[in-house]
């Protein structure tokens, strides 16, 4: 796959924080007091990365 073409570690969700709404790689998202299942959904992306 080149280097232009998207992956899946380029997925973006957007999140507030602050009262702005921001683009944030879902790669880098960790849960904090998350629900079990934003938790499990966080972990199995993390999962399909290391793949």
């Amino acid at each position: 796959m080149s280097s232009t073409e998207p992956t899946l570690s380029q997925q973006y969700v957007t999140v507030e924080w602050m009262n702005r709404e921001l683009g944030v790689p879902l790669e880098q998202l960790e849960p904090v007091d998350g629900s079990d299942d934003t938790t499990q959904a966080i972990e199995d992306w993390h999962y399909w990365l290391e793949r």
